[in-house]
C-alpha cells in the first residue's frame, strides 16, 4: 500500500524526489500500512521516545495523515503542540560582517553562496543547482528552478554580479559545485557554512534554519537606509527582494 501510494504521488501529483525521501522515512516509523489506532498512539510515541523535537513529529504526522486520506480512513493524528520561537532577524550589524569578510581559497565559495541567497532570496536547494547558464549577466537576472520544477527569474544587484562573475569566471555547468564539479550535497554545505560562520564571528544557530531548508526573506518596508552603508551592494530600487532586514521565513 505504500508503494502504490507514492506512485499515485509521483505519477499523478508529480511530486519531487525529495517528497518521495520523506514519504518513505515517515512510513518507516508507522510499519503497518493498515494501522489502528493504537498503531497511530504508538508511532507518535516511538518518536517522542527516540527524542524527536514536536516540530520533527508534525513533519511525519503530515505525511502519515495524508496516507490516511488516500487509504479512505477515519482515522488521523492530531498535530502536536510546537514551542512557538522569535523568528531571527538579520540587521545591519550581522549582514555587514559577511560583507566586509574577504574570503580566501575554498573560502570564495561559501562566501559566494551566502551573499547569493541574502541578495537574492533563493533556496539553499536552488542555489545547490544554479547553473552558470541561468545567470544573465546583462540583464541583472538569475533564472531558478525551485519547488515542484516551477522556473521564475530572480533580480540581482550590480555587486552581486560582479561578485558571480569573478567567481564563474570561465567555467560551464553548475555555479557551485565539488573540485570534480559534482553537486554539492547539503551536509557539505552544512559543514561549509559552519566554519565560515566560526570564522567571521557569527553564530552558527542564526543560520541554521537557512541550512535546514528554511528560505530567507527581506521585510518589505520603506527602511531601506540600512543597506545604504553596504557601498551599494543592494541596490535601493522599488523591488521586495532588494530592501529591508532579512529574516527567515517559510519552509522550503
Amino acid at each position: 500500500m505504500f508503494e502504490r501510494f507514492i506512485k499515485e504521488r509521483v505519477y499523478l501529483k508529480n511530486v519531487s524526489g525529495r517528497t518521495v525521501d520523506w514519504y518513505k522515512e515517515s512510513f518507516k516509523w508507522l510499519g503497518n500500512e493498515n494501522p489502528s489506532k493504537e498503531d497511530l498512539t504508538d508511532f507518535v510515541v516511538r518518536m517522542r521516545e527516540k527524542g524527536l523535537s514536536s516540530a520533527s513529529c508534525n513533519n511525519r504526522i503530515r505525511a502519515v495523515n495524508a496516507y490516511l486520506k488516500w487509504q479512505g480512513s477515519d482515522l488521523t493524528i492530531p498535530k502536536l503542540k510546537e514551542e512557538q520561537r522569535a523568528v531571527p532577524i538579520y540587521g545591519t550589524p550581522a549582514i555587514s560582517k559577511i560583507l566586509a569578510f574577504k574570503p580566501t581559497g575554498n573560502q570564495k565559495r561559501t562566501h559566494t553562496l551566502m551573499l547569493l541567497i541574502f541578495d537574492c532570496g533563493l533556496r539553499v536547494s536552488e542555489c545547490i543547482g544554479l547553473q552558470v547558464s541561468d545567470i544573465d549577466f546583462d540583464n541583472l537576472l538569475i533564472g531558478v528552478k525551485g519547488k515542484g520544477d516551477k522556473h521564475r527569474l530572480v533580480p540581482m544587484s550590480q555587486e552581486l554580479r560582479k561578485i558571480l562573475f569573478r567567481f564563474c569566471g570561465d567555467r560551464k555547468g553548475l555555479v557551485f559545485c565539488s573540485l570534480q564539479g559534482k553537486p554539492l550535497g547539503r551536509c557539505n554545505v552544512l559543514r561549509d557554512v559552519k566554519r565560515f560562520c566560526k570564522k567571521i564571528g557569527w553564530k552558527f544557530q542564526d543560520v541554521l534554519f537557512m541550512l535546514r531548508g528554511i528560505r530567507w526573506r527581506p521585510i518589505t518596508s520603506d527602511r531601506v537606509e540600512a543597506w545604504s552603508s553596504f557601498n551599494g551592494f543592494l541596490d535601493i530600487r522599488p523591488l521586495p527582494l532588494q530592501c529591508g532586514t532579512f529574516i527567515c521565513r517559510g519552509r522550503i
